[in-house]
This record gives structure tokens, C-alpha cells and sequence, in this order.
């Protein structure tokens, strides 16, 4: 550009547009209030599924939700202000680290969700959860409990 007047009045205005977007509202992140609510939105991409338990983490980002007459599990992701569903079945999760303490780290074999996170709530039976979520691992992979960060 010959003249940095044009860069910085586009960065400015730009910028602008950026804070009048927050000023007006903007756009709020998706949160899963509610077991209800992860049904009522897996069921929107996946209707004829019948569903049985649901398993929130504490921070309301993801969601699994035991398939009734199947093994699959569904799975309700937050992104963003938007929601990604879906059907994990058998072979679709690389490995589950099951941390101290309640954290549960899945690897998927998705290219666009290669992994979630869940921190659950300490009332949550973790080991029913382990053992459903195994039965969908890729055969070469397992899981790996108890793992410490690293620090330094």
C-alpha cells in the first residue's frame, strides 16, 4: 500500500465493527443447561434415536448420552455459540484418558473434533461411563487411567 493511512483507517474500522457487535449483543456461547436440553438437541440431528442417561461435565461444554437398543453413545458438543452432534459407535474413539480426580480426556477419530474434554461432577459413577465409552475404542488403542500432568 502507498499510503498507511488506508491500513490504519481499516484496522480502526474494522475494530469498530468488533466493539459495536459487543455493544449490540453480540453472540453468546452455547452452554448445555440441562440433561433435557443435550436430548432435545441430539435429537434434532439424530430423530429416531432413542435415548437413555446423560452425562454432563461441569462447564456445561459437552454432553454423552447412552443410546438406548445400541452401544453407541451420542454426543453433544458446544462450540462456539453453535452445537456439534454425533454418533459414536464401535471404532470411533482413538483413547480415553481418565485422569486423578474426575477428568475424562476422549481422543476421537474425527477430524474436526479430534478430542473432548469432560471435568464431571464427583457424584458421577466414572467407571460405568469408562466401560461404555471402552466398547467404542478402536481395537489398536485402550485407556490410560490416572494420568498426572507433566510439570515444568
Amino acid at each position: 500500500m502507498d499510503n498507511p493511512l488506508i491500513a490504519l483507517g481499516s484496522v480502526l474500522a474494522v475494530g469498530l465493527l468488533i466493539l459495536l457487535n459487543i455493544w449490540i449483543g453480540g453472540w453468546r456461547r452455547a452452554r448445555i443447561e440441562s440433561d433435557d436440553q443435550a436430548r432435545k438437541r441430539f435429537l434434532e440431528d439424530f430423530w429416531h434415536s432413542s435415548l437413555g442417561d446423560v452425562l454432563r461435565d461441569q462447564e456445561g461444554i459437552t454432553a454423552l448420552i447412552a443410546l438406548n437398543n445400541d452401544k453407541d453413545i451420542g454426543l453433544v458438543h458446544a462450540i462456539g455459540d453453535k452445537f456439534l452432534t454425533r454418533k459414536l459407535g464401535p471404532g470411533s474413539l482413538d483413547t480415553i484418558i481418565a485422569s486423578n480426580g474426575h477428568k475424562l480426556v476422549i481422543h476421537l477419530r474425527d477430524f474436526s473434533l479430534p478430542k473432548v474434554t469432560l471435568i464431571l461432577d464427583p457424584s458421577v459413577d466414572r467407571e460405568v461411563w469408562l466401560q461404555r465409552l471402552l466398547a467404542l475404542t478402536h481395537p489398536d488403542n485402550s485407556l490410560m487411567r490416572d494420568q498426572k500432568q507433566r510439570s515444568g
